[in-house]
């Protein structure tokens, strides 16, 4: 059975690790995650299926925790498109990137993840 003690010495393992987690309210999964942000070098990095839940998410932590939290935007632009401006998503994508060391908790869809071009 999966309780803060057994999940806290599986964060505490050194060796690179995902977990699986679906079914559960947003803000429950903040609140159990909120709970191991004192956990020196580690990084949260939560995918969620869509961009609305993962909004919420980002809501629902920073009332917990607080570390850096940072929610990755997903483009409607389709990739490699000729005309575009660089949009307000774009450049807090860009920011997000140079900040990437301080976050201790970084949030988005996965088709924002999956995407690999700024068109």
């Amino acid at each position: 059975m999966l309780n803060f003690q057994t999940f806290e010495k599986f964060l505490k393992n050194n060796n690179l690790k995902t977990l699986n987690i679906s079914g559960i309210n947003i803000s429950f999964l903040a609140y159990f995650l909120s709970q191991f942000s004192s956990l020196k070098n580690t990084f949260f990095f939560i995918i969620f299926p869509d961009e609305n839940k993962a909004k919420d998410f980002v809501s629902a932590i920073k009332l917990f925790v607080s570390e850096k939290v940072a929610f990755y935007p997903a483009l409607d632009l389709p990739p490699f498109s000729e005309t575009y401006t660089l949009s307000l998503e774009e450049m807090e994508k860009i920011k997000i990137l140079w900040e990437l060391p301080e976050i201790k908790f970084l949030a988005g869809s996965i088709n924002s993840f999956l995407r690999k071009t700024f068109p």
